[in-house]
């Protein structure tokens, strides 16, 4: 299924696009590199937080 939203306390493997350039890593290979949160525009509201799987062009 490919829900619209998720709810607090859900768990998905999602895919991210960031409108410019970030420093990632995919956690299997660096650890320091591969962990990431979202927060809300204003900086307040904690969005999301996870793990790198993969890498993309």
């Amino acid at each position: 299924a490919n829900p619209q939203a998720l709810r607090e306390g859900d768990v998905a493997t999602v895919r991210i696009v960031a409108r410019e350039s970030v420093c990632l890593e995919p956690f299997r290979d660096y650890p320091a590199l591969g962990r990431f949160l979202l927060r809300a525009v204003n900086g307040e509201q904690l969005l999301a937080i996870g793990i790198v799987t993969d890498e993309c062009c």
